[in-house]
């Protein structure tokens, strides 16, 4: 529709533009004017007319667009596909990528991804699989934790006590597992900085965008961000934020599976960032998460 006006309300002015320069008699080319009108002054004051009402029509037609209101940009996390004993993406594991793709719903669909490359091959059958526009894949793994940032002594523990190690790992925080280990903060901050960037992004987004944002990553890493930030209710009834074991939220996420953080932008551009889990909406603490970005970039400058 925009397009359509700007080409009509250009071909207005131009034919205006003829008439009056048409009306000038001293420049000799006159002839429309003199076949057609005994008085050059109201050629002459048609041409303007028309100019000005093409400039006009051409000035609708290129109002600026709305950015960053009545918008949607789906945030995911998500673990890779089922892998095999060498840590390579089985066929049901690429099977597993598609059908979380089928799911989405996004105009456009991107995708990010650590340089594993069971991760890589999920989120690209995810990707393929989306009905949205596909956007260029993109490595990012300066999120995600690295095995390197585990001792010896944490993944021999792990080995033989998953949930018992995780969930220490989880409750220490920003205490140190040992001296070679990531504490579990660090990570969930890492997390936290994506999340907030995604967040900033969605205000430069045109008006009625909806974006998925399919985030790669493995088993126990995007949880760190879940026990910092979210807030559902304990059995109690009473609301809490994170979680004490990883049990109380279902465990880590299976092969797959993923978070869904729902970033929204109304008409008036207020954003409210909720997350979707296993079925279940929760609220998102935006204050830790703000202390969470914060940590990241005060780490980035020791670094």
């Amino acid at each position: 529709m925009k397009r359509s006006r700007v080409v009509f309300g250009s071909a207005l002015f131009l034919t205006g533009f003829v008439f009056v320069f048409d009306s000038l008699t001293v420049t000799g080319f006159s002839v429309v004017s003199r076949v057609f009108f005994e008085n050059n002054f109201l050629y002459s004051i048609g041409g303007f007319g028309l100019m000005m009402v093409g400039i006009a029509v051409v000035g609708s037609g290129l109002e600026k667009r709305v950015l960053g209101k009545g918008l949607d940009v789906n945030v995911h996390f998500v673990r890779h596909g089922e892998k095999d004993n060498e840590g390579l993406l089985t066929h049901e594991g690429a099977n597993q990528g598609r059908k979380y793709g089928e799911n989405l719903k996004g105009d456009v669909v991107k995708g990010y991804f650590s340089p594993i490359s069971r991760v890589v091959e999920t989120v690209y059958e995810a990707v393929r699989a989306s009905g949205g526009k596909r956007m260029k894949m993109r490595e990012r793994g300066a999120y995600l934790a690295d095995v390197d940032e585990f001792s010896d002594e944490f993944n021999e523990a792990f080995k033989k006590d998953p949930k018992g190690v995780l969930n220490q790992w989880y409750r220490d925080g920003c205490e140190k597992y040992d001296a070679e280990t990531v504490t579990s903060e660090e990570v969930a901050s890492r997390f936290a900085h994506v999340l907030n960037n995604y967040i900033k992004m969605s205000g430069k987004l045109k008006e009625g965008s909806s974006v998925d944002l399919v985030n790669g990553t493995h088993e126990a890493f995007p949880e760190t961000l879940l026990h910092e930030v979210m807030i559902r209710r304990n059995k109690e009834g009473k609301k809490v934020r994170g979680f004490d074991k990883i049990e109380d939220i279902g465990g880590t996420l299976g092969y797959a599976e993923g978070m869904e953080f729902k970033i929204h932008r109304n008409n008036e551009g207020v954003v409210d960032v909720g997350l979707e889990f296993r079925g279940k909406k929760y609220d998102v603490d935006m204050e830790r998460l703000g202390e969470l970005v914060g940590k990241y970039r005060e780490g980035r400058k020791k670094d």
